[in-house]
């Protein structure tokens, strides 16, 4: 090469499999000049990860056959894994690990995410703390950037990074908004509110006194509110988030027996969960009966009303179960002999069919996962060859070789496998239309140019806090028009006047991000959404078009993939 002279290679990388990142390393020699470089690629599956639980009792007459679960089809990193237990339990690996990797972070989901880092010790928990301190230390070894932090300095960096990035969200009048740009809440509040108050015990510095009192006031002026419309006869239906925010600042001595009268008339207009905090805040303000009486009435039977904003029956449930271990343990409530058991063999049951998780309930899961009682006394199974082989108990196995599982004692078993399928599909759980174009691109593309892509959504039914995720399109850039532009609306103008004057105009939250376009808000039904993005021509290459998701952040089993297996590939050509 003459000087100041430049030559690019393309150097096509493939996976056999799907992995997290691909370590490259780059070795360049010559008479001249040697070099090595070290690099790490993110990945996007081919496909969305599909995930199989199975929760089952094991007994002397009863054992465990593993299920057709039509994993053949998947690609060679398939896992599979199981753990026995002598009492209920809850897998806390399995909610530990897609709550911190979830990519999103609405403020709840920031909180969420966050929350563990204050339980108690737990040795799965903490494992997955270190997996993830690991999953640090390695990235910053290959970028070469910094000197890693240690353990102790990286985890107090996490818990400042989440909780400035929570305060960022406070409005003037001291409530907590569940985007950027939304509005403040009671639901969203109350669960910050319950957040802080036991952050600031861990890390007093890191939380003032300030922004505790101001969304106090917030929560109390909410309870206020709320005590003036059930005197009124009007059963809002923030009811059950209020009385979220009513638990926690009794359990924080700044709500008292007063402000609760009115809403111990209303308990029949409660979910079960909210009974519970109506009963605890009750107990913590000194009315020791009412409280009791309140809370040995929780039940789930007959209850298919509205849950609250973020919660579903298995997030209550479980919050439930939490909330009674809590004031077991401070000593102020016996629960009825047998209501934990009810009550943790029913969310059991509500488990058997469930698949996705949200953001809540992982966190709901996690805290009553921990509480599974210590047991050290390792278990005996007898798999389908008649083999005997002991486990510890609580402790995640691998569980390929197994297809049948004995034991001479009753157990509780949870088993999952999960991987990634060879062939993409489009599914749904709810009827959903779902289109993209590219407009002005054909099958081919030069480097540089610039292109409108147009989404489009109909819902044949409501969903609130939805979540749209429009992958792009491999090779291309996506430009995000708040940082090239001081007029958005004239941004996309410029492309076509027509798509830009579309865009959905009720969105609580747009993200644009390398390597997909994000936007949440409510879904009506058979309305037409249209969300507009630009994408510029980077990498030459021949590229699939990627997947559309969307997902009710709350109601996770409401959930659409659109796979444009019909579309053909895109090819990028270098510059002219």
């Amino acid at each position: 090469l003459k000087d100041k002279e430049s030559l690019n290679e393309l150097i096509p990388v493939r996976l056999l499999e799907y992995t997290h990142y691909a370590d490259v390393n780059l070795i360049i020699e010559s008479d001249a000049f040697s070099t090595t470089r070290n690099y790490r690629i993110g990945t996007i599956p081919y496909a969305e990860k599909a995930i199989f639980y199975d929760r089952a009792e094991l007994s002397v007459d009863r054992p465990w056959n593993k299920l057709n679960t039509q994993f053949s089809s998947m690609t060679g990193n398939v896992s599979e894994s199981l753990l026995v237990s002598r009492f209920p339990i809850i897998d806390v690996l399995t909610y530990t690990n897609n709550l911190f990797s979830y990519p999103y972070g609405c403020t709840e989901q920031t909180t969420s995410r966050a929350f563990p880092w204050l339980f108690r010790s737990h040795p799965i928990l903490d494992m997955e703390k270190k997996a993830l301190h690991q999953y640090y230390l390695d990235r910053e070894e290959t970028s070469g950037r910094n000197t890693p932090l240690e353990y102790d300095a990286w985890e107090y960096q996490l818990m400042e990074n989440a909780i400035n990035r929570i305060l960022m969200r406070q409005n003037h009048n001291g409530g907590f908004n569940l985007w950027s740009s939304d509005y403040h809440n009671i639901a969203v509040s109350s669960y910050v509110a319950d957040f802080l108050y036991q952050a600031a015990r861990k890390y007093p510095e890191l939380v003032s006194s300030k922004t505790l009192d101001e969304v106090s006031a917030y929560i109390k002026s909410s309870v206020t509110d709320m005590s003036r419309k059930l005197n009124y006869g009007h059963h809002y239906y923030l009811l059950n988030d209020t009385v979220y925010g009513a638990w926690v600042l009794a359990r924080e001595g700044k709500l008292f027996s007063a402000d609760l009268m009115i809403f111990n008339k209303h308990t029949d207009k409660m979910s079960p969960l909210s009974q519970a905090y109506l009963g605890a805040a009750n107990l913590i303000v000194g009315n020791q009966s009412v409280g009791e009486a309140i809370l040995d009435k929780v039940t789930f039977t007959n209850w298919n009303s509205y849950y609250g904003y973020y919660h579903t029956d298995v997030a209550e449930i479980a919050l439930t179960i939490d909330l009674i271990n809590q004031l077991t343990a401070k000593g102020v409530y016996t629960a009825p002999e047998g209501k934990v058991k009810t009550l943790m063999n029913l969310m059991n049951e509500r488990l058997k069919n469930r698949t996705y998780f949200s953001t809540q309930e992982r966190y709901a899961m996690i805290k009553i996962g921990i509480d599974t009682p210590d047991d050290d006394t390792p278990i005996e199974l007898v798999d389908q060859d008649g083999k005997r082989f002991n486990v510890m108990p609580n402790t995640m196995i691998d569980s390929k070789g197994f297809t049948e599982l004995y034991s001479d004692e009753p157990l509780y078993l949870s088993y999952k496998t999960e991987g990634f399928p060879m062939k993409r599909t489009s599914t749904s759980t709810f009827d959903v239309e779902i289109d993209r174009q590219y407009q002005r691109l054909g099958t081919t593309a030069n480097v540089g140019d610039r292109y409108l892509v147009v989404l489009t959504v109909t819902p044949k039914r409501t969903i609130k806090n939805a979540l749209i995720e429009d992958e792009i399109l491999g090779g291309f850039n996506l430009i995000n028009p708040n940082l090239v532009s001081d007029n958005v609306s004239e941004f996309y103008r410029s492309f076509n006047i027509k798509a830009a004057d579309k865009r959905a105009s009720n969105m609580h939250h747009e993200e644009f991000r390398f390597d997909r376009y994000v936007a949440s808000l409510d879904l009506d039904i058979n309305k037409t959404y249209t969300f507009v993005y630009v994408i510029e021509a980077a990498i030459p290459g021949d590229y699939e078009a990627p997947n559309t998701y969307i997902e009710a952040m709350y109601l996770p089993e409401l959930r659409a993939v659109r796979a444009y297996s019909d579309k053909a590939p895109i090819s990028i050509l270098k510059s002219r």
